[in-house]
């Protein structure tokens, strides 16, 4: 049997880091948020500290008590490492530490556009996609937190993904698994209309003996 092919407006080539447009706007992106980073000054959210805190004490071993609690443990984790590694390097100065994780955040954030453009993509096609991508990249409230580490970034990424995912079974699935369309009934005695009486709205179900509406 023959394998369903992709239908609908994202039937064509996914967009990649291959495409120029998709990396152009992922530049865009980027330069934007790094700007951002340049202009801010202290954080926006006292989360960024506690996450952070909690991941430190963690490497510390130190007993997670009071407000080193009140965060998602999984967040912190993605900071465990940078944490470890200035621990087995003996730096005293924990500021690289901190450069690291807004890397990492901007780097999430760069993720969020491109998911953002590639599901847009998936179901309006390239120019929706771009489109969308370009609202995310340079939508103020991204460039606010996207260099500081906080959970929604990494949340609405995941979101993304997931929606990218969700809708496979119905962008490949094919015609005859879908369910038919049935035409309105006409009242008794009302005639037909005949195909061609309405210019735009001939189709196949015309052909076969009725009018879709």
């Amino acid at each position: 049997m023959q394998a369903a092919a992709s239908i609908g407006p994202g039937a064509g080539p996914r967009l990649s880091w291959r495409d120029p447009a998709l990396r152009w706007l992922l530049l865009l992106a980027l330069v934007l948020q790094l700007a951002s980073w340049w202009m801010q000054r202290g954080y926006p959210l006292a989360d960024a500290v506690e996450f952070m805190e909690r991941a430190q004490s963690w490497v510390n071993g130190e007993p997670l008590t009071d407000a080193r609690t009140v965060r998602s443990f999984a967040f912190s984790t993605l900071f465990v490492p940078p944490f470890l590694a200035a621990r087995a390097l003996g730096l005293e100065d924990q500021r690289v530490v901190l450069v690291v994780a807004r890397l990492l955040q901007v780097a999430l954030a760069l993720g969020l556009v491109a998911a953002c453009a590639r599901l847009a993509q998936r179901v309006s096609g390239r120019s929706a996609g771009l489109a969308a991508g370009f609202i995310v990249a340079v939508n103020p409230v991204l460039l606010t937190y996207a260099d500081h580490p906080v959970s929604g970034i990494v949340l609405a990424l995941c979101i993304a993904l997931a929606l990218d995912r969700l809708i496979e079974p119905l962008l490949q699935a094919r015609p005859l698994d879908r369910p038919a369309v049935v035409p309105p009934a006409l009242p008794d005695g009302l005639p037909e209309p005949a195909c061609g009486s309405r210019p735009g709205l001939e189709s196949s179900s015309c052909r076969n003996g009725w009018m879709s509406w």
